[in-house]
């Protein structure tokens, strides 16, 4: 298994020029609300990153696919997270806690109370 953590380091300014992508493919471990209500999940999740520029003052550029979504997605250089949206009101978080685990965050800002936290156990396939 691949460590999250190394590929993301590994991803120098070449890698935008070769096309370079990364694909987690994750299961959910633990699912919580906004209120602190968490549920055991065992739902699957492939996020597929693919760079497409770096950006400026340290931001990389790439689009995020998942679960029939496609989504521009920013990763501040060195920090292990990658946030987009889907929409004005949406915004999400996928931020890499170690080797194998990640935490995606979901905030709709329409929906009070629609925040999601799932807990991912991932592993790097490319």
């Amino acid at each position: 298994m691949k460590s999250l953590i190394l590929m993301i380091a590994a991803l120098p300014a070449p890698a935008f020029a070769e096309g370079a992508r990364i694909v987690f493919d994750c299961r959910t471990l633990t699912r919580c609300d906004a209120a602190g209500s968490c549920d055991v999940a065992t739902d699957p999740h492939r996020f597929t990153f693919a760079p497409l520029a770096r950006g400026t003052d340290e931001i990389d550029l790439y689009e995020v696919s998942y679960d029939e979504v496609t989504a521009k997605a920013e990763a501040p250089a060195g920090l292990r997270q990658f946030s987009w949206s889907e929409g004005e009101a949406d915004r999400q978080t996928l931020l890499l806690n170690d080797d194998t685990h990640a935490t995606w965050h979901r905030l709709r800002e329409n929906d009070a109370g629609n925040t999601e936290i799932a807990f991912l156990r991932c592993e790097v396939l490319q």
